[in-house]
């Protein structure tokens, strides 16, 4: 009868990792309404994805990026202005690839005015991506007209199981009293996972997101106000429950209403985000390969080949504060009173895994608009721009079996930043999720083809490995002579007694059905 007799090798996932970089560049002309601008003292950048696009061998990322640049006016006064722009980041992606685009990280947005109502900002951009997919063996599919008890020896491959889940369009909202009329002059917003966890049901995320609002009291001057709201979802999985692993998790706000309300209770602003929640949970597994192949009745030669699979072992990081400061001499805000506004951004350098975790280094970069006194008889406020970095060096905590191996891959996200005068020091702490995936890269021997022998067993190839059916009466040492290789090899790869090893004239034969690998 005719009987398939190779099955390939599935269900391991192969990450491709990439360093994906772009920009979002926009060139506005201000209404003319607007006050002319004489100077601008900081901008921040907020990025808020929208959408996937994959087709002909790329992935396509695409979204928008809110600025909140803070400048001084012609007439002495202060304005907010939110100027968004869209970007597209995309990257080669093979067919028949997941891919997956880690949180986008905005760099300080590089400001130029141009005209009395004009500017331009540009706003590198970066983000780890990666592809997902199931790997096989080459497709060879022959079929052998064996014995119908022929025998397939699949061995388990131990490794770890990786799946990235998302939850998407989740709302949360809050309401922030006011006293008086105070108006909106912008609005962002940041979103982080504080703590993921495997559950049986999904993966359990707890995190925050933090709205950060520009508002006019009349005085022209802007004041900040700041409101953390909490969330907690879980992602159910898409395939068989996870347990026993690791998860990390990011959360990016796709959408944020902001609606100024009078009622009865008072007044207030009413604050609506949407969330997009995700996660990439590991768990060790087994994986079934398949490693040789036998027929009873046959001879058969099998040849194998080595695939390279990616085993994402750990998945995990945390929220941390990163503190820092600098000389008020050498930012030249010696006479600051004031801290008008403030922005972050961070930069990874390096990250190692060693015996006590995964730490990483970086830097911090920091700008803040401070008050100065005018000078003049009649009092009044002078702002400027100051910029001050500091380094950052923090540990993550991760398996021992996940310690001095392996690729980290890292990303930093900065959440909030504050910055307070103290009488000679700027001091400022930026809340930064950070994440941390650790990969091996490992090989798994799998059969590439089956060859059923006529009559005598086909020769040999390199790497190839031949199932062996000793006659009646046969040694191991006839076996081995036969093949050219050392009875103590055979006796080895078949786990044989010590006394299969005997010279020809031993009475110990290899009589029956017995299954010999020579390699």
């Amino acid at each position: 009868m005719e009987k398939e007799l190779y099955t390939g090798f599935h269900g391991v996932k192969d990450v491709s990792p990439e360093q994906v970089r772009g920009e979002c560049v926009i060139d506005v002309t201000l209404p003319d309404y607007q006050p002319e601008i004489r100077r601008i003292y900081s901008a921040s950048a907020n990025v808020r994805p929208s959408g996937k696009y994959v087709s002909g061998g790329k992935a396509e990322f695409a979204g928008t990026v809110v600025h909140t640049v803070l400048c001084g006016n012609a007439d002495g006064g202060v304005s907010v202005l939110s100027l968004p722009g869209d970007y597209l980041l995309s990257f080669p992606c093979p067919d028949g690839c997941d891919p997956v685009l880690f949180p986008v990280v905005a760099d300080v947005p590089v400001c130029r005015l141009t005209g009395p109502r004009r500017i331009q900002i540009k706003t590198p951009l970066s983000a780890s991506a990666r592809c997902y997919r199931a790997r096989e063996s080459s497709p060879a599919l022959p079929t052998l007209s064996a014995d119908p008890d022929a025998v397939l020896l699949i061995h388990p491959v131990k490794g770890h199981v990786a799946e990235v889940l998302s939850l998407r369009d989740v709302r949360i909202g809050d309401v922030i009293r006011t006293e008086g009329a105070e108006k909106v002059l912008a609005a962002e917003a940041t979103a982080c996972v504080r703590e993921a966890t495997v559950t049986p049901a999904g993966v359990d995320l707890r995190g925050e997101a933090e709205v950060v609002l520009k508002l006019d009291r009349g005085d022209g001057v802007p004041r900040t106000h700041r409101r953390r709201i909490p969330f907690s979802e879980v992602i159910p999985y898409e395939g068989e429950p996870l347990t026993g692993g690791s998860a990390a998790g990011w959360a990016t706000v796709s959408a944020l209403d902001v609606t100024e309300k009078d009622g009865d209770a008072g007044d207030g602003i009413a604050l609506d985000l949407t969330l997009d929640l995700f996660a990439e949970a590991t768990a060790p597994d087994e994986a079934a390969a398949l490693v040789d192949m036998l027929s009873i009745k046959e001879p058969t030669a099998v040849r194998t080949e080595k695939i390279g699979v990616t085993d994402v072992c750990f998945c995990g990081g945390g929220v941390f504060a990163l503190e820092g400061d600098a000389e008020r001499s050498e930012c030249n805000c010696e006479d600051a009173m004031t801290v008008l506004g403030e922005s972050a951004a961070v930069s990874v350098f390096g990250a190692s895994v060693g015996d006590d975790g995964a730490t990483v280094t970086g830097e911090c970069r920091v700008t803040a608009t401070v008050g100065s006194p005018s000078g003049e008889p009649d009092g009044g406020t002078v702002y400027s721009a100051v910029n001050f970095r500091f380094p950052f060096s923090v540990t993550l905590p991760v398996p021992a079996a996940c310690r001095g191996e392996g690729r980290a891959d890292i990303s930093a996200i900065p959440l909030s930043v504050s910055v307070r005068l103290d009488p000679s020091r700027l001091l400022a702490s930026v809340e930064t999720a950070i994440t941390v995936r650790i990969a091996k890269e490992n090989e798994v021997t799998v059969v590439e083809s089956v060859e059923r022998g006529e009559g005598e067993l086909p020769a040999r190839a390199p790497g190839e490995i031949v199932a062996v059916y000793p006659e009646g009466g046969e040694t191991l040492w006839d076996i081995a002579k036969r093949y050219g290789v050392s009875p103590e090899t055979v006796a080895r790869q078949n786990d044989l007694p010590d006394g299969a090893k005997d010279a020809s004239d031993a009475p110990n034969s290899l009589d029956g059905v017995v299954r010999l690998l020579i390699s």
